[in-house]
């Protein structure tokens, strides 16, 4: 720093080098350049320097900080040193004045005594100057302001003209104040700096933008005076999970690092910005708070990723965007034309509706992290909407109400929600409570659908059997849409000729006695392997992850039977395809407010959408690699003997079936989800209750070892001689059921079951959960007792009503046979090599048996467990 210079002059000098330096992309740390001005400072700041460090840690101030504290030491100086130099001054000031006035006066005389006083101007009557300049001159026109009276020459306009058009021209250059030189190296695409230096947003990094119109090249002026260049305008989208955020009228500078946003072009659009108590808040015009952001190092920086509470706006000028849906309307018409209405709402936190030319507009923007809305935030929406809607509603349940026709009992709904707000985290168990008081048909509202729950064996024997063609479709569903490729798959699909077809193509290529047997093989080599892994455990005394094992096992046996080949060891991630599979049944089980609220469907409320077509997009691309792997093979003269070679064939109209390349994809989906979940959380059940109860485990070995001996393993062609083994297995699907509730039924015409109406469209729940633990069923409901099924016929194949764990009917599960081999055969396997113990010592009975709703009733923690090897070879 030069002695003769200030700090003003300095700073300005100094940015523009820090600028330059940081615009090609040298990292310059504020910490640094602090380093650097600190040991440039002239001797007359060394007590402000001295004082500075010992009042603040000078590594840890940022420029800013720096400058202002220097300036300010500056300016109270120079306060100071100006006291003394007026006082002085004014001394020598009232001396020149009183002799300037004398020398006035002596000049003001001679020049009257010369030349005399002005003549009266005849137009304002004053002598100071002529008639022809003055300006209520009624006889001559200015060429600059247009005005009568006076010329240009002495228009008064004309300064206040050349000043506005000077400040108009200052304000359309773009200007940039703070550009990078206050900003943090650590730029970040979801920061946006809230700027009062800057005439427009602005971003850095071109790959954000939605939409960019490269044709608007301008530039912009930094504080310093130079100017880096504009090289576009747009909208700015920032994906952050729940949806899109829009930033409108957005210049594209890639020669700064930090996104802008400016406070000058948000009060432009009538947006209010109130700094109080550290915080910045904007609202926008109707009042509402868009966001508010805490001051950062003397900067107000709006993270997206970071931000609670998303606030909504409606106008169509808003700095960020969401979702927008339009619901056209037909409104009255008046006098010819639409009748407009533009009337706003805040009836919800951070909401606000407007109606007008006749389009109802409402638009959501999130500014959070939170990728799904809450419980509380759902209600309240529907809670908002409910007095919008009761009147609608309560005009539709009219209109359709009939009082001869008797709806089954059920509990008192509310206006809109219905039953939702009855329904916790396990649903299920919900459900079973209610049916305990309202009896086993029960009718539930959720939102605008009607269910019907169905709670004992006798109740769904109507439904499963005596009406089963009636209840044998599906209702359509947001999850089915997204991930059964179009509700093609035969979980889902609605009744009728294709999925009559399609079940009957997976029965006859994948799931009949004859191809079941047919894997025998391969299911015994990839037992022996899974086992062998377990030994080399024992040996080492190693606690084993049961749960994840089982998994694994399951995964690559039901890919061999679908693909010809196990991919989750190479081609699909082992975790990723476990993770997917898990989100798969997950999001299939959420309740989605779209199946119950279709106008709120497209809205996405929840978030699940965007996870749907995320999971959906995995899987097709993953299916269209098999697929085509398999298309190529059969080019080549090596066609593989597996099922989607089957489907292949299905697509080339060589077999009776005609289905598409989507179809294909849906139906391997379908098996793959269903081999994968099913027998896998079975097993995993089944050997969880029998170290609870260690009575039936030494009664399931002693079988084993009266079956099959201590010198081998137990092969399939054993099972049908372990009675008890087969009872454990149905005692366990009783009590933890693969799925508590059936996927829904729906109704497809008006029927009467037990002497209550089901009207067509009626979506019909089996509480599977509930009807195994009946009283009047079964006796101990609660208990683990598999010798109630001793000199019983009753079986899991769906001809017993009080036992459906894989549904009955048309829409039971067609691989009732593959799962139940599967879970005999692991089972046996693992209880007759192995001994198990808890690890760490604990008891059997402290076993977690915590359950985890889904689609998949699953253990909510992973059973773990010790095995110590018990065959003598």
């Amino acid at each position: 720093m030069k002695d003769k210079e200030n700090i003003k002059e300095y700073s300005d000098r100094l940015l523009n080098v820090v600028n330059k330096i940081r615009l090609i992309g040298e990292q310059l740390p504020d910490s640094r350049v602090v380093e650097k001005v600190l040991v440039s400072l002239p001797e007359r700041f060394e007590a402000k320097i001295s004082s500075l460090e010992d009042s603040r840690d000078l590594f840890r101030m940022t420029l800013p900080e720096l400058i202002n504290a220097l300036e300010a030491q500056e300016q109270r100086r120079a306060i100071r040193t100006e006291e003394v130099i007026e006082g002085a001054f004014q001394a020598i000031n009232k001396d020149q004045i009183r002799q300037g006035e004398r020398n006035d006066q002596e000049k003001n005389s001679n020049d009257e005594k010369k030349n005399g006083r002005n003549p009266p101007c005849p137009h304002c009557k004053k002598t100071s100057h002529f008639s022809i300049y003055c300006w209520f001159r009624p006889d001559i026109q200015c060429r600059f302001c247009k005005q009568m009276g006076h010329m240009k020459r002495v228009c008064k306009n004309k300064g206040k003209r050349e000043h506005h058009i000077q400040m108009v021209d200052e304000q359309d250059k773009e200007q940039l104040f703070m550009a990078t030189c206050f900003a943090s190296n650590n730029s970040n695409t979801e920061t946006w700096l809230i700027d009062s230096g800057c005439t427009h947003h602005m971003a850095y990094d071109e790959s954000i933008f939605r939409k960019l119109d490269k044709s608007q090249i301008s530039k912009v002026r930094i504080g310093n005076g130079d100017y880096i260049e504009v090289k576009g305008k747009g909208s700015v989208a920032i994906d952050y999970g729940l949806g899109t955020k829009i930033i409108s009228n957005v210049l594209y500078v890639p020669e700064i690092n930090q996104n802008l946003l400016s406070v000058g072009q948000l009060l432009e659009k009538n947006y209010s910005i109130i700094f109080k108590n550290r915080t910045c808040a904007i609202h926008d015009p109707v009042g509402n708070e868009l966001f508010s952001v805490k001051i950062r190092g003397k900067n107000f920086a709006l993270n997206l990723s970071e931000i609670d509470n998303s606030k909504e706006e409606i106008t169509d000028e808003a700095i960020e965007g969401g979702y927008i849906v339009k619901i056209h309307e037909k409104l009255p018409k008046n006098d010819g034309g639409d009748k407009a209405y533009k009337r706003p709402y805040k009836n919800l936190k951070g909401s606000s509706i407007m109606y007008g030319s006749s389009t109802f507009k409402l638009k959501r923007s999130y500014l959070n992290t939170s990728e799904n809305l809450g419980d509380e935030e759902i209600l309240q929406i529907l809670h908002f909407w409910g007095d919008k809607l009761e009147l609608f509603f309560f005009a539709y349940c009219k209109a359709n109400q009939n009082k001869n026709k008797k709806l089954p009992p059920g509990p008192r709904g509310l206006p809109l929600l219905g039953h939702l707000h009855l329904l916790g985290k396990n649903a299920y168990q919900d459900l079973h409570k209610l049916s305990k008081q309202h009896g086993p048909i029960m009718h539930l509202r959720f939102g605008f659908v009607s269910n019907i729950i169905v709670s004992s064996p006798r109740a769904a024997e109507q439904f499963l059997k005596t009406h089963d063609l009636v209840f044998a479709s599906r209702p359509p569903l947001e999850a089915a849409k997204y991930l059964s490729f179009g509700q093609r798959n035969l979980s889902f699909a609605e009744y009728g000729s294709y999925w009559r077809d399609v079940r009957k193509f997976c029965t006859l290529n994948l799931l009949s006695n004859l191809k079941i047997r047919s894997f025998e093989s391969m299911r015994r080599e990839e037992i022996r392997l899974f086992v062998e892994t377990l030994k080399r455990a024992a040996l080492n005394c190693d606690v084993v992850d049961l749960s994840a094992g089982i998994s694994s096992l399951n995964a690559d046996m039901s890919c061999l039977m679908v693909f010809g080949k196990k991919y989750a060891d190479t081609e699909f991630d082992e975790r990723v395809f476990k993770v997917v599979i898990h989100e798969h049944g997950q999001l299939a089980a959420t309740p989605n407010l779209g199946d119950y609220y279709p106008c709120l469907a497209k809205l996405h409320l929840q978030g699940l959408t965007r996870r749907m077509k995320a999971t959906s997009k995995i899987f097709d691309e993953f299916l269209e690699k098999i697929i085509d792997e398999h298309e190529k093979s059969a080019k080549q003269d090596r066609p593989a003997d597996d099922f989607v070679h089957m489907l292949a064939l299905m697509k080339s109209g060589e077999t009776e079936f005609q289905f598409d390349r989507r179809h294909i994809k849906a139906i391997l989906m379908d098996m793959l989800a269903g081999a994968l979940d099913t027998s896998a959380t079975v097993v995993e059940w089944t050997l969880a209750v029998l170290q609870k109860s260690q009575r039936v485990l030494k009664k399931v070995q002693q079988e084993l070892e009266e079956v099959v001996g201590l010198d081998r393993m137990v092969e399939e062609s054993d099972l049908e001689y372990l009675n008890y083994l087969n009872m454990v297995v149905k005692e366990a699907l009783r009590l933890h059921p693969v799925a508590p509730l059936l996927v829904p039924h729906a109704a497809m015409e008006d029927c009467s079951v037990d002497g209550f109406h089901i009207p067509k469209n009626s979506r019909v729940i089996i509480n599977v959960w509930t009807i195994g633990r009946d009283p009047n069923a079964w006796s101990d409901p609660e208990k683990f007792i598999p010798e109630r099924f001793i000199g019983s016929n009753i079986d899991v194949k769906g001809h017993d009503f009080q036992l459906l764990p894989f549904g009955s009917g048309r829409r039971g599960c067609p691989g009732v046979q593959l799962v139940t081999l599967i879970v005999r055969l692991l089972v046996a396997q693992l209880v007759h090599c192995f001994n198990w113990e808890l690890p760490n010592g604990m008891l059997t009975s402290e076993l977690n048996m915590t359950e985890e709703f889904g689609l998949v009733m699953t253990r909510a923690n992973h059973l773990m467990a010790v095995p110590t090897y018990r065959l003598s070879k």
